[in-house]
């Protein structure tokens, strides 16, 4: 009741906020991940759907997906382990009908065309460009029983650190089943995602 007064009392006050002061951090070890998962870019988590989901960048894969590749521009892994204070296990990512692991939110078809025109033998110059979905650190939206993913696109080409962001947006995830969808903003403009 004590610690209720008091924020009831600061929230009152016109005066700055109290200072946020972090009692305790603990190392809780390496986050694991799946015999399908070689390594992966960042990695944001949120509690939705009485599963802990994580969500990634760039992500490695050691199995092909459907579509024969090995890269995937994002990914994420879930589990039901809510307790981290024994480490968190029991991750595992949702795969396609030929084992690997799925986007967490797909390209466009204008997107998978460009990718699918500069990869592999025989691409188009420039060989190895790419349209990647990059997500953001998402929000549970519990009214709405749905996820809110941001996310950059980003126009990547070969070389180190060649890559620039032309856009952010929102991916809406309104069912664990499905996978999150890439609202249309505006359908004249070149990325109307």
């Amino acid at each position: 009741c004590t610690a209720t007064a008091s924020l009831l009392i600061a929230a009152c006050d016109d005066g700055p906020p109290p200072p946020v002061r972090v009692v305790s951090a603990e190392e809780i070890g390496l986050l694991g991940q799946s015999d399908a998962i070689n390594g992966r870019d960042g990695g944001y988590s949120i509690h939705a759907w009485d599963r802990s989901i994580w969500v990634f960048g760039d992500t490695v894969l050691t199995v092909q997906d459907a579509t024969g590749e090995t890269w995937h521009h994002n990914s994420f892994s879930v589990t039901t382990d809510l307790d981290g204070a024994d480490g968190i296990g029991g991750l595992t990512e949702p795969t396609d009908h030929a084992g690997g692991p799925i986007y967490l939110i797909p390209p466009t078809p204008e997107e998978e065309a460009f990718n699918a025109l500069h990869r592999g033998d025989g691409c188009e110059d420039p060989c190895g460009a790419r349209w990647a979905a990059w997500p953001g650190e998402p929000v549970h939206d519990p009214e709405s029983d749905r996820v809110i993913i941001p996310y950059g696109l980003i126009y990547a080409e070969p070389g180190d650190f060649n890559f620039h962001g032309v856009g952010s947006s929102f991916a809406l995830w309104d069912d664990y089943e499905a996978v999150p969808r890439r609202p249309v903003i505006d359908p004249e403009h070149e990325h109307p995602t």
